[in-house]
């Protein structure tokens, strides 16, 4: 704003128009409760289970009472969390605000000025991209500074937009575009993350079995302090809050919630990954539906039990796998807009800061989508090696079922379980080995399906 109030005199930048701009970006995403996203997806879990347990007693037509409360849960996301706090600071802090000369009634428009671009282009990406691509050795960074100093504002259908120079289109596609989908593929949705994001919402459902908290109406539980965005409980669910409590050990009423953090985070022993299947585009296959959850584990679970699946390592003991051992997930590469490309939304200028189109980006690949399916046992059953092979064959005849004749994908073998780490240095000599002759590899064979699993 200050570079829009150097470079543009004519736009009229006020002070106020700054402390705005200020303020809108220190409440970006202040609604959001303990591990961000995740959370969303824990009461989604919830709402998804009441669901299912109110139909069994009510069938399909729900009480309108009991269809809103489901829904509250379903469609819960921190943007209303973020609205009710936002008042809340307007109301506490109006008579600072107001001598600040600002409007804090319900017509003022102040509090306005920043909303969403339409491409998604916004400082929030510009800080996490640049500081989480350096601690994960990306080479390639956002430069943010070049994007504020070079971009202008012009009428775009009479309205005042941002506009970046039409020379920093390749860059904007390269280095933010598709460093987006690089951290999402390599960090946020890999497939270790989605593990320990299963795991952890697991022991939230848990730890969500007792009043915990206090609110503004006595004890709640951590959904309930969520979905009512209680203002004094909803205010304590932060990570440290949640975490401190499954480290102590105290409180009896979470002794399964502590047992099940100590497994899976510190003792890392986490989900089987039997099948990652790489789904195709539209471009790639233009029939293709989108498996459900219940209807594609149900069509695993049942080649699983077949004679065909089951006669895979016949040499070892067949497993039953409960349904509710398999998990389902997806995950998303995009640029922001799913399937759209933001950077046909975004308006260029040119030399002459006046709009330049464009009709096609020839460059651009937005979207590429994954689909996960985890094994969940006990810890101490994770050393079976048979029922992740049977697991993967059995999925993979349903993925080639979904996936239809009309794409050619790639199949990729199962891994084995990784072997636990252990420290220290050994003292003995390493054994002697017999010299190998190289083989000459195979010759590729041509990719049909593009499925993948690990075991660990």
């Amino acid at each position: 704003i200050q570079t829009l109030r150097h470079e543009q005199p004519q736009l009229e930048v006020t002070d106020r128009d700054e402390i705005c701009v200020t303020l809108a970006g220190l409440c970006h995403d202040l609604g959001h409760p303990c591990y961000s996203h995740m959370f969303e997806s824990f009461l989604r879990h919830l709402g998804k289970e009441k669901r299912k347990e109110a139909r069994r007693e009510h069938g399909d037509n729900l009480p309108p009472e009991l269809e809103q409360e489901i829904l509250n849960f379903e469609k819960w996301d921190h943007e209303k969390a973020s609205l009710v706090l936002v008042r809340k600071l307007m109301d506490d802090l109006r008579e600072k605000l107001v001598s600040a000369g600002l409007k804090v009634d319900e017509e003022g428009d102040d509090f306005a000025y920043c909303q969403q671009l339409e491409n998604g282009i916004d400082v929030d990406k510009f800080d996490y991209f640049r500081r989480d691509a350096q601690h994960l050795g990306i080479q390639r960074q956002w430069d943010h500074m070049r994007y504020i100093k070079s971009a202008r504002v012009i009428l775009e259908k009479g309205v005042p937009t941002i506009s970046p120079p039409e020379k920093d289109r390749d860059n904007i596609r390269e280095n933010l575009m598709e460093l987006r989908k690089t951290l999402h593929r390599t960090a946020y949705q890999h497939k270790t993350v989605k593990k320990y994001e299963q795991h952890m919402i697991d022991i939230l459902k848990l730890i969500d079995r007792v009043p915990l908290i206090t609110g503004t109406t006595g004890k709640m539980t951590i959904s309930q302090a969520a979905v009512n965005i209680d203002p004094v409980a909803y205010l304590k669910l932060t990570d440290i809050f949640i975490e401190s409590r499954l480290m102590d050990l105290e409180d009896e009423r979470l002794k399964e919630a502590c047992e099940e953090y100590k497994a899976r985070f510190l003792e890392r022993k986490l989900m089987r990954m039997p099948h990652m299947w790489n789904l195709p585009n539209a471009e790639e296959n233009r029939n293709f539906q989108m498996p459900q959850e219940d209807d594609y584990l149900d069509q695993v679970l049942e080649l699983y039990n077949s004679d065909e699946v089951r006669g895979i390592e016949p040499q070892k003991e067949f497993r039953p796998v409960p349904r509710e051992e398999l998990r389902f997930t997806t995950a998303e590469f995009n640029y922001g807009m799913g399937t759209s490309d933001p950077i046909m939304k975004i308006v260029f200028h040119d030399k002459q800061h006046q709009k330049k189109e464009y009709d096609t980006d020839p460059e651009a690949n937005p979207h590429r989508r994954k689909l996960f399916v985890f094994w969940n046992p006990p810890p101490q059953a994770l050393t079976d090696e048979a029922t992740p092979l049977r697991l993967t064959a059995a999925a993979r005849s349903v993925a080639e079922k979904f996936n239809g004749k009309d794409s050619d994908l790639d199949i990729t073998p199962a891994s084995p379980m990784k072997p636990k780490r252990t420290s220290g240095v050994s003292l003995e000599p390493p054994a002697p080995t017999a010299p190998t002759t190289p083989v000459a590899p195979p010759p590729k064979k041509r990719r049909m399906l593009d499925v993948q699993s690990s075991f660990m």
